[in-house]
């Protein structure tokens, strides 16, 4: 675990670390970018070298990239207590179910980077491209624990690895630079062989990485955490019964998005940005709209295509995240559109009626006066690989998914 030691401006002056300084074919040192100096600065405080005195001091005034980036890390640092413990929770009308939940606040920084989900599920972390983030994780559960950053790029020991669980009533420093673009990300347990138990109790919470984004994305956001869960008749969660349901992986027979069943929220008649999880188990979520309108898909994981792509129906396999475009002045006022979401795997083939056994894993209403807006479509100037120059153009390999014995297949 770290020894916490601040990063200031003045200190940052001289903050090079001999054995990451680039230096010329000469032996001078060379000038380096800003995004550079995080890099290089977030990796040593993401091993715990800065933080433990190891640093070598050169000429204050071949520094400069070194003290922007320092002095960056200084003023926007980030430092929260994450704590994971049981408690109770709504998720179906009228009843209270036993949970575990993650719960946060700020110790120093923006005091917005936390915002709670008003459900079992975890606050959104609101990080930014470039800040140093320190969180202290208190485990108050009756097993080890620890919390993996779902989709950050991250030394090891800031990831969340089962080797690093700490018990309950103990606790974990993480204190890492966040070097991932503004995106979707997530957070849940990882110990080994509880994770899928622990998430189902309810341990997951969304990231959204904060940073400059191409023109043209909505300002209007919502963020949609698809789940299912299944009752005992006392409304504790039944997790896990049969050979089948440990072989092929639990799906529960209730929808729940956003930590509550039967889903619903009141949308502007303008453009929004959904931010979707498959934060399910292992149900593989094929979504529509009732209205059998379109998604414009803008990000995959954390990362945005070079084009948008638009289509009838969403295809995401659990921990997946889409950011996807819809325009809402489309709809009439007072209207209502279901987020239909299907299983593609419920009968263990990926065949039938998908259609038919689709559940509504949200209802939006539209409201107020239509703001109509104009989707971005490309992202990236940069030219798109093509197939013909690959290592095997004239031999390419072939995946194919299936389901056999119980379980999924590539």
């Amino acid at each position: 675990m770290t020894r916490e030691t601040p990063i200031t401006e003045a200190s940052a002056t001289a903050l090079v670390v001999a054995a990451t300084t680039p230096t010329s074919p000469t032996g001078g040192d060379v000038r380096i970018t800003r995004r550079d100096a995080l890099r290089r600065i977030g990796a040593l405080v993401g091993t715990g070298i800065v933080g433990g005195g190891v640093i070598t001091v050169v000429n204050e005034q071949r520094s400069s990239d070194w003290a922007s980036a320092a002095s960056a890390l200084a003023s926007n640092a980030l430092h929260i207590r994450l704590r994971a413990a049981e408690g109770r929770a709504e998720i179906v009308k009228g009843s209270r179910t036993p949970v575990w939940t993650y719960t946060a606040e700020v110790l120093s920084g923006d005091p917005s980077a936390v915002v709670p989900s008003g459900s079992y599920l975890g606050p959104t972390l609101r990080f930014r491209n470039g800040q140093r983030v320190r969180v202290t994780f208190e485990n108050r559960l009756p097993q080890p624990s620890i919390v993996h950053w779902h989709g950050l790029n991250l030394p090891q020991r800031q990831d969340g690895q089962p080797a690093d669980v700490v018990d309950g009533g103990k606790t974990y420093e993480y204190d890492f630079v966040v070097d991932d673009e503004p995106g979707t990300y997530w957070y849940h347990p990882h110990p080994h062989m509880n994770t899928g138990e622990q998430v189902w109790r309810g341990l997951a919470g969304m990231i959204h990485v904060l940073g400059s984004e191409p023109s043209g994305m909505p300002s209007n956001e919502l963020s949609l955490v698809l789940q299912d869960r299944s009752f005992n008749a006392d409304s504790t969660l039944r997790y896990a019964l049969s050979m089948h349901d440990t072989m092929a992986g639990f799906v529960g027979d209730t929808l729940v998005t956003n930590g509550v069943a039967a889903f619903s929220a009141t949308v502007k008649r303008e453009p929004y940005r959904l931010r979707i999880l498959n934060g399910a188990n292992s149900r593989t979520q094929r979504l529509t709209l009732s209205n059998g309108g379109s998604f414009t898909v803008l990000a995959t994981d954390g990362h945005l295509l070079p084009n948008a792509v638009v289509t009838k129906q969403l295809v995401l396999t659990p921990a997946q995240r889409l950011d996807v475009w819809i325009d809402f002045s489309t709809f009439a006022d007072g209207s209502r559109v279901e987020l239909r979401s299907a299983d593609l795997f419920t009968d263990g083939s990926g065949l039938g009626d998908l259609d038919a056994r689709a559940g509504v894993a949200a209802t939006l209403l539209a409201q107020g006066p239509a703001r109509p807006g104009k989707a971005p479509t490309r992202f990236t100037t940069a030219p798109l690989p093509s197939a013909s120059k690959a290592v095997n153009a004239s031999r390419p390999k072939q995946f194919v998914l299936s389901t056999r014995r119980m379980t999924h297949w590539i």
